[in-house]
């Protein structure tokens, strides 16, 4: 149904990163198995090179689940690819940071 048809859209979005005007993006790869809980800025803002962008659960069958900041990797403006609480493997693409872009 409409449900399935919007959820198929979404997935089919997150292989791609966003079409930009301006330099190469460098990818933001998740930590591990898990979920983003919060983003602490969302796509648009600038972003500075090892600052937090956001807060990653990673999840394990043998250990509790353990809390990460994920940190940008180069200062630029940053594009959310992956929405708070969605389970993602790891090495997962969830954003990606472009030194001199806009979004177009």
């Amino acid at each position: 149904g409409a449900i399935e048809g919007r959820l198929r859209s979404f997935m089919s979005s997150l292989k791609e990163p966003p079409r930009v005007k301006g330099g190469s993006f460098s990818p933001v790869g998740a930590p591990g198995d898990g979920k983003v809980l919060r983003w602490y800025k969302t796509t648009g803002p600038w972003v500075v090179d090892s600052h937090a962008i956001c807060k990653f659960e990673i999840e394990s069958d043998q250990y509790p689940p353990e809390s990460w900041d994920v940190l940008a990797p180069i200062t630029g403006y940053l594009h959310v690819l992956i929405v708070e609480g969605i389970r993602v493997s790891a090495e997962t693409i969830i954003a990606t940071v472009d030194p001199g872009s806009i979004p177009i």
